[in-house]
Formats: structure tokens, sequence, C-alpha cells
């Protein structure tokens, strides 16, 4: 149990650095890395959730969405 745990906490940290990265470099807006993922952890964990219990799910069109949420705000 803790490996499994530790292994989430190493993806949170990974991307809580690419997003701190994205925000330094000019890339995504000044927000609160921490929260924002969160939510995007959040958000991949259910459409893997959802993949797995749907048949026929359309999980490149989920991932297509969620980054244009994550980057709506920059115009990117």
């Amino acid at each position: 149990q803790m490996c499994i745990r530790d292994s989430f906490d190493g993806m949170l940290q990974d991307l809580e650095k690419a997003l701190d990265d994205g925000v330094k470099n000019g890339m995504l807006p000044a927000l609160p890395v921490k929260i924002v993922a969160i939510a995007v952890f959040g958000a991949v964990f259910e459409i893997i959730a959802t993949m797995v219990i749907t048949p026929g799910f359309d999980v490149k069109k989920a991932i297509e969405t969620l980054s244009q949420l994550l980057f709506v705000h920059t115009g990117k």
C-alpha cells in the first residue's frame, strides 16, 4: 500500500513541477500550482476510471478536452 501511495505522490509532484515550470517560463499564467495539479490529477484519474467501465469511451477526446480546459486561460 505504501508503494502505491509513493507512486501517486511522485506523479503528483512531477505534475506540480511541470506546471510550476510552465508558470516560470511564461507558458502558463500565475496560478496556484498545487491546486491545479490536484485538479488535473483527479480529472485524469476519473478519465481512466470511466475508460475502464465504459465500453467505447473516447479517451483521446477526453484528454483533448482536459488539455483545452487547462490552457483556456492562457490562450495557447
